[in-house]
């Protein structure tokens, strides 16, 4: 697809030009932070230093410290924010509401829910089964709150209402878990559950980086129908969707997108409230310049969230979900106020 099919005919060549202009400033914002990310820390790399390491030509500390604890993670920020990001656009026109998020329909709980069984209560199954459970928890909570808000046809504020409730059991349904699991386990999957790419590694990478391969050309394949979602049911049955598959159809797209994030960081919060919004306040309410502005706003709000985690309270390191919730939740009350 070509610059000009993105930018249709009868769309002003000067707005197209104000989304690239934006695309490539925060790629060059995202660019800034993954060099942070790979010479900020402890250990000081120069530009040199991490130059060698990639290519295998460095010492073996700095190597180690490139090639096994630094790429991945930030790599691993990239894909994490993005897809959140592309997450929360979808949510946001299924429900029609510029406050909704995978959070506001219980996908993260239930999502969480699936990887903290693995981890406490089945903890000598596989990890490579994380991504698995969470992708099934997030289908199943997602489930829920769509039968719960089926009254013979499904609306958005039913939606969200339900989606509170579900998150809100299947949190509780965390607690239980954790209570009644090992010390040990319980304290590996706390980490966990504070969003954080800690300890990442290239196993994680491949994870999402397959599910980005499939699920990220499909979301950009949708914005069409996205835009006509938003538009309402009369109209969207007017122009001839079929509004209840169509929603069933990106609820799924949303969930596997948010549940693979989920499964190898943690619930990481505000990440697709966010993004969306900046992406709007932009370039306006069309999916087709919103998702790849959302997308690399939610992959520079996730590596600067890491660098600072990384960096402020050196040796101390503070989880990816502590700050983006240190940010969002004022967001929120910012968009509750303003709305």
């Amino acid at each position: 697809m070509t610059i000009r099919n993105w930018f249709p005919k009868g769309r002003a060549w000067p707005a197209g030009r104000k989304v690239l202009y934006v695309c490539s400033g925060l790629l060059l914002l995202n660019l800034v932070l993954f060099y942070s990310q790979m010479t900020s820390g402890p250990f000081q790399a120069s530009p040199q230093e991490v130059l060698f390491a990639t290519l295998g030509l460095g010492d073996n500390t700095s190597t180690f410290i490139v090639l096994d604890l630094r790429l991945p993670r930030a790599l691993l920020a990239v894909f994490v924010g993005a897809g959140l990001a592309l997450s929360g656009v979808i949510v946001q026109a299924i429900c029609r509401n510029p406050l909704a998020s995978p959070g506001t329909l219980g996908i993260n709980a239930g999502a969480s829910l699936g990887a903290v069984t693995v981890l406490v209560v089945f903890p000598d199954l596989p990890l490579s089964l994380l991504p698995l459970a969470a992708f099934g928890g997030g289908v199943i909570a997602a489930t829920c709150t769509y039968a719960v808000g089926w009254t013979g046809s499904s609306s958005s504020t039913r939606l969200i209402l339900a989606g509170v409730g579900v998150g809100v059991f299947f949190s509780a349904l965390i607690s239980v878990v954790m209570i009644f699991g090992k010390l040990q386990l319980v304290s590996q999957a706390m980490l966990w559950i504070s969003g954080s790419i800690y300890g990442a590694k290239w196993s994680d990478v491949a994870t999402i980086a397959v599910a980005a391969a499939v699920l990220v050309p499909l979301s950009f394949l949708s914005v069409t129908t996205l835009d006509v979602m938003m538009m309402g049911r009369g109209i969207s049955v007017g122009l001839g969707c079929s509004v209840e598959r169509d929603r069933v159809v990106f609820l799924l797209l949303a969930v596997a997108l948010a549940s693979t994030c989920i499964a190898v960081s943690g619930p990481i919060g505000f990440v697709g409230l966010m993004s969306p919004h900046i992406a709007r306040m932009i370039a306006g309410s069309n999916h087709r310049t919103m998702l790849p502005i959302a997308a690399f706003t939610g992959t520079a709000i996730v590596q600067a969230a890491d660098f600072f985690g990384r960096t402020a309270l050196v040796p101390t390191e503070i989880p990816v979900g502590i700050y983006t919730a240190a940010v969002g939740a004022p967001f929120l009350i910012y968009l509750l106020v303003k709305r």
